[in-house]
């Protein structure tokens, strides 16, 4: 998880400040730049609401992720569902009946990949866009091409996600 908090900060053009004492813990700071310009154009045409209403499953464990990307994408009109880890979401991937699933890819039950297999092994032909914050070549080498739809690398905005759904469905 810190690897992946200071590649995402890191890529902000930020920092993590680290201050740790024996026997009473330590304490992150995360340092990030102000901001003074413009949206990117990215940005500013991912208000619009999808060109079809759908719905979106998100599979992360982190609840921070979730609840971020749920606020985006209602935000933008989709209809949102979440799986907390791997085996939730091979569960309730019938019952939801997503239209697209957005899947993290270090999960700590069973990763995205193997969620990904069994998704398609079970006949499942749902569109699925990767997302990861650093890509494991173990876990990389396991995929592969026309398995998933889309990859989006994090940090990505809400003009990446919804460009990559529109793609997604759209194959």
């Amino acid at each position: 998880g810190l690897a992946a908090c200071l590649g995402i900060v890191s890529a902000h053009g930020g920092s993590v400040l680290v201050e740790s004492e024996v026997g009473r813990g330590s304490c992150f700071s995360v340092l990030l730049p102000a901001s003074h310009g413009e949206p990117a154009a990215s940005e500013r045409q991912a208000t619009a609401n999808p060109k079809k209403p759908c719905k979106v499953m998100i599979v992360d464990d982190e609840p921070l992720v979730r609840r971020q990307l749920r606020r985006s994408l209602e935000l933008r009109g989709y209809t949102v569902a979440e799986a907390v880890n791997g085996r939730t979401a091979l569960a309730t991937v019938d019952e939801v009946r997503p239209d697209v699933i957005i899947l993290d890819m270090t999960m700590p039950d069973i990763d995205g990949a193997e969620v990904l297999h069994r998704l398609r092994a079970s006949g499942s032909r749902v569109p699925v866009i990767v997302s990861s914050g650093y890509l494991d070549v173990a876990v990389e080498k396991r995929l592969s091409e026309g398995e998933f739809q889309g990859f989006l690398a994090k940090p990505y905005g809400a003009g990446d996600l919804s460009a990559a759904i529109e793609r997604a469905l759209s194959k």
